[in-house]
């Protein structure tokens, strides 16, 4: 009886040291690095000449290469212990000893929520664990962080593209409109179209009228056709302060163009014309900018004047005649 008592000793001894030995190994990596022992995440980050940074679960640790005890750093939940370093090229050999199994849904002596929150969930309901880390739960009321990985950030349209950036607090998400025409990417960008487009066949481009409203005021904006495309008519003036303005009017020495809806400068004598609010002076005559009508008006001016001169002395002269003697 004694026998078998002892042997059963002897067996789970071995079976124990058998586990403790499959959770030891030699590891050989490449810096930075990364790899997966046990359910544990561990990456080398940096090396410095008898250092290495060591990243476990998000814990970040700086393990010194002990030459005198050969003791083990202990990096949560994880024993690292550096055997050499190589600078060039940058490697590492490491012992690695993870005495847990994380990852098999079962919270075991030795685990908690810190080491494995994979097996033993997190503290609060406001975390969430995430790759072996407990964060905070972004889907709950008030949390700081948009997203953790450009997941998160997943939105229901095909043309943007979301990426979670983490280089500053918190973390938010960052959508990009995709302008590109690229067929088969389910996107049909604003300002492409079946011909450039494969998507666009099927793809309605607007709703109602209201979104196709632009930035002109010289234009009615309609969504109509199959698929639904907004169209465009345009009406003959120019905007100004957010309303159409009617050809010829002119506002800061430039006048409405109304065909081209643009606001031009107005032009000074001898320049080309077609209308008198084109030009400075106000007159546009025989296609040029004040020229033949300010002559007309000189010579008017100049009549006008000489006439009056002729009947101011023509009444002096009737005043100053004398009167006969009676």
């Amino acid at each position: 009886m004694a026998v078998k008592k002892y042997l059963l000793a002897i067996l789970l001894l071995l079976t124990a040291i058998g586990v403790v030995e499959g959770a030891n190994q030699k590891i050989i990596i490449d810096i930075p690095g990364s790899f997966i022992m046990n359910g544990k995440n561990i990456s080398v980050l940096g090396s410095g000449s008898d250092s290495v940074s060591v990243d476990v679960d998000g814990v970040l640790e700086n393990v010194m290469q002990d030459f005198i005890t050969n003791e083990s750093t202990f990096v949560n939940g994880v024993y690292v212990h550096i055997i050499a370093l190589s600078r060039s090229p940058q490697r590492a050999v490491l012992n690695i000893t993870v005495l847990i199994n994380c990852g098999n849904n079962v919270c075991e002596s030795g685990e908690d929520f810190t080491i494995c929150c994979a097996d033993c969930g997190c503290s609060t309901s406001n975390q969430v664990c995430s790759s072996n880390r407990c964060i905070e739960n972004i889907n709950k009321p008030n949390a700081k962080h948009q997203c953790y990985t450009d997941a998160d950030c997943a939105d229901t349209s095909a043309c943007t593209v979301e990426k979670c950036d983490t280089t500053e607090f918190p973390n938010r998400c960052i959508r990009t409109d995709i302008s590109a025409c690229v067929a088969g990417d389910g996107c049909c960008p604003k300002l492409c179209d079946t011909d450039q487009d494969a998507d666009c066949t099927e793809i309605d481009k607007c709703e109602s009228d209201a979104d196709c409203v632009d930035s002109e005021s010289c234009t009615q904006e309609t969504c109509q056709g199959t698929p639904k495309r907004c169209q465009y008519t345009h009406q003959e003036g120019c905007t100004y302060e957010n309303a159409c303005i009617i050809k010829g009017t002119v506002k800061e020495g430039k006048f409405c163009e109304g065909k081209s809806h643009e606001w031009l400068s107005q032009k000074v004598d001898n320049q080309a014309c077609v209308d008198d609010f084109e030009c400075i002076a106000g007159i546009c005559n025989n296609d040029i900018c004040g020229q033949s009508r300010s002559k007309t008006l000189t010579y008017a001016f100049y009549t006008i004047g000489i006439i009056a001169v002729i009947i101011v002395v023509w009444y002096v002269s009737l005043i100053r005649r004398p009167k006969p003697s009676q």
